[in-house]
């Protein structure tokens, strides 16, 4: 099959996909060829270039794979963040854009010298990516998935942060969440936490149904992880910075007013209610 016909073949996959579709065409192409040792533009510059039964075979297989709801990030290993790639793969939440206005607070309010911890750390893109952007920091980056420890090891390996960024194995539910940070004293807790409510669990569409439940589900009502930090604020008395879900601001609300506690909300660049803030 010439790199003309594979491109004419990847088409008709496309087009025939009946679930929704998670990407381009152009996106996928990109990906396929990229992953597949192939110059994306190689049906355009030597359309007539013969590139074998195996290698046509592996390029169509994965495209299959593609459109029946595998993320492309999984496919090709990376996602950016916040500027710089991520090493991203299966088992592990995959880092989204809306999670960088977390990096941005975090990287405003940290106090100077200080060490600031992230909680459900995942791939570790966000406290790696605070301590690319403020060099006097040091991080301890905390998960209760093997999987997610490993990848943040990796990460914080590929950027030389060994020395700036520690990774420990942390269930925030327990009660051994107070005990470190009363122990280590970090100036400011940020979290990424699981929120999606059971409802929303069922709803999901493929690509992110393919992502760790462990990482998605906060509980019936998706506020579990928000009711731990506030009794973590009022207890330790830490600044917290959360993300949340975009209809998630009433719930927390309503649990800031039954302890007390007034939370200072930020919107994402799209206009939506991401998270808030405790104690700053």
């Amino acid at each position: 099959m010439t790199a003309r016909q594979l491109k004419r073949a990847v088409h008709t996959k496309f087009e025939n996909q009946a679930k929704e579709r998670f990407f381009t065409e152009k996106a996928l192409l990109s990906a396929l060829f990229e992953k597949n040792g192939l110059d994306r533009n190689l049906p355009l510059l030597a359309p007539d270039t013969e590139l074998g039964e195996a290698l046509t075979e592996t390029v169509l297989s994965d495209a299959d794979s593609l459109l029946s709801g595998l993320p492309i990030q999984y496919y090709l290993g990376t996602e950016f963040f916040f500027g710089e790639e991520f090493l991203v793969r299966p088992g592990v939440l995959i880092p989204r854009p809306e999670t960088e206005k977390l990096v941005e607070l975090a990287a405003e309010y940290a106090p100077k010298g200080s060490c600031v911890f992230d909680f459900c750390c995942g791939s570790g893109c966000v406290g790696i990516s605070l301590l690319l952007k403020r060099q006097d920091l040091f991080c301890i980056s905390f998960d209760i998935s093997p999987e997610a420890l490993a990848l943040t090891r990796e990460n914080r390996d590929r950027f030389s942060l060994q020395s700036r960024l520690r990774v420990e194995s942390l269930d925030v539910l327990s009660p051994l969440a107070k005990e470190t940070i009363l122990r280590e004293a970090p100036s400011l807790v940020l979290s990424n936490p699981p929120y999606l409510t059971e409802e929303e669990m069922k709803a999901l569409p493929e690509n992110v149904a393919r992502e760790p439940a462990l990482a998605l589900f906060g509980g019936d009502d998706g506020l579990c992880f928000y009711r731990r930090f506030l009794e973590l604020f009022q207890s330790c008395g830490t600044p917290f910075i959360c993300e949340m879900g975009s209809a998630q601001k009433e719930g927390i609300e309503a649990l800031c007013r039954k302890l007390g506690v007034t939370p200072s909300f930020y919107r994402d660049d799209a206009g939506l209610w991401r998270g808030f803030s405790l104690g700053i």
